[in-house]
This record gives C-alpha cells, structure tokens and sequence, in this order.
C-alpha cells in the first residue's frame, strides 16, 4: 500500500501544481489571455506544420509540440496511470506513444477562451486534466531512470510550445530546468519567455 502511496504522489503533484499555477495567474491577471504575439506564433507553426497542401510533412515528421492540442489520443491514461501507479516500467517506445498523446491532448490557449467568467474563477477541468498527463510522463521517469533525456526532450518542446496555457509551460520548463540540471546538460532556453521562467521559478519556491 505504502508503494502504491508513493507512485500516486507523482501523478497527483501535477495536477496540484498546476492549480497553484493558475492561482499565481490569476492573482496577476494573466489567465487566460492570448496576445498578438500567440496569434502570431500560432500562424508561423502553422505554416511550418503544412505549408502547402500537396507537401505537408509526415506525422512522425511534425515535432510533438507543434501539434495541434486536443487531438484524439491514441492511449486509454486511466489505463495507463493505474499501470504507471503500479510501478510499471515503460520502455523508450512506450514513452514516445505517452509523450506524443499527452502532447496531443493537452489544452490550448484558445481552450481556455472559452471558459465562462465562473470556469476560470476557479481551476478548470481542462487544466487539472493536464497537471494529471504531465504527471504520467514524470511517473514514467521515476519508474525507469534512463528515460530521463526522452523526458527532457518532452519538457523542452513543451515549454517553448505557444499554443499551450501559460501554466502548463511553466510546469513544463520546471521539470525540463530540474531534468538539465540532474543530467548536466545545457538548456535550450532562447525562445522560452521570461514569465514564463519567471513563473516556473515561483513553482520550484512554493
């Protein structure tokens, strides 16, 4: 039982942190808002994602990040979280099948757009849901160590990623700092905004 304990902790941090995330955002006034410089963003990875009809690039061509969010997910994460939670070791495969859904599933900013005035009062659904995935991909990560770089790849695209909810980014690029600074390997930081570092700074405080 003490087992099972334990490996639901690392699920559950995500979805606990990410509530805090929004706390802070809301009490700054920044959830959920999508400025000229997203909408910009969006449209330049959409014309990376397929510049001209007859050649768009392959799926397994697209970067996880660039993908469009909420798409179908090919994973049952009930299924998959009972199994992480039971200690179940992923192999290299089985990560990048994990990683590529909840990449696909996470929420958008456009998402939270639609969010009624009493919704973004409080945590959503929406956001809550994906504290809980984002918390799979760090289970997987403690249940088997030497997925480590598959996950700071995960991290990293994640936290650059413009169509995602400030919150999630910032969740994003703590785990992907904390991951460069165990495995002593530089980051690649550039596009990554300072609120959201910032942010991602007030987490690893709290």
């Amino acid at each position: 039982m003490r087992l099972r304990v334990k490996k639901w902790i690392a699920i559950a941090s995500g979805m606990g942190l990410l509530a805090l995330v929004w706390f802070l955002l809301l009490n700054t006034r920044q959830a959920p808002l999508i400025t000229e410089e997203d909408v910009a963003a969006e449209k330049e990875v959409a014309k990376m994602r397929d510049p001209e009809p007859a050649a768009s690039a392959p799926e397994s061509a697209v970067p996880a990040a660039e993908k469009p969010a909420n798409s179908p997910a090919t994973m049952d994460f009930s299924a998959a979280s009972k199994d992480l939670i039971g200690g179940k070791k992923l192999t290299a495969e089985e990560f990048s099948v994990l990683a590529q859904d909840v990449s696909k599933t996470l929420p958008s900013k456009k998402d939270l757009q639609k969010l009624t005035a009493e919704e973004a009062h409080f945590t959503p659904k929406v956001i809550l849901e994906a504290g809980t995935k984002l918390g799979l991909i760090a289970q997987a990560v403690e249940n088997e160590p030497s997925l480590q770089r598959d996950a700071f790849a995960f991290y990293q695209q994640c936290s650059a990623a413009p169509t995602y909810p400030d919150s999630v980014r910032a969740l994003c690029y703590s785990n992907y700092k904390a991951l460069a600074k165990g495995l002593g390997v530089a980051m690649k930081d550039n596009s990554i905004p300072a609120n959201i570092r910032q942010l991602a700074d007030k987490l690893q405080g709290l």
